[in-house]
């Protein structure tokens, strides 16, 4: 079952989705697909509780050029779709969601690359 929630969120932002079964018991964050891109991609990500998340993309520099969440959501798995239309070409990076009691990265991988290839 998937519960599909389109969220304004800022103009990088094109929707978000929670998919709706068995909350996970890890936080992770996937490769984003399709990849590459242009301009549009979507990331996925799992939290097993309930918390505040924040989702950024990061240019090569470490530069954030997009803050795609920044919410409480509940347990479970979800993606987000980011629009990159007014990025450069090049290479970026989505941060992972972080654990709420340590703010420390958690154990899932800290970045997943997005290959932006302006023009194709």
């Amino acid at each position: 079952m998937t519960l599909a929630a389109v969220v304004s969120l800022n103009s990088t932002t094109t929707g978000t989705e929670r998919q709706v079964a068995q909350a996970p018991s890890r936080y992770a964050l996937y490769q984003n697909y399709p990849n590459p891109f242009n301009p549009v991609t979507t990331i996925r990500f799992s939290i097993p509780q309930d918390e505040l998340v924040t989702l950024a993309v990061y240019d090569i520099t470490g530069r954030e050029v997009a803050t795609l969440l920044n919410y409480h959501l509940s347990a479970g798995t979800y993606t987000v779709q980011w629009n990159a239309r007014a990025a450069a070409s090049g290479v970026y990076y989505a941060a992972c969601p972080q654990e709420p009691s340590s703010k420390q990265r958690s154990s899932c991988p800290e970045i997943a690359s997005d290959i932006f290839l302006n023009g194709l």
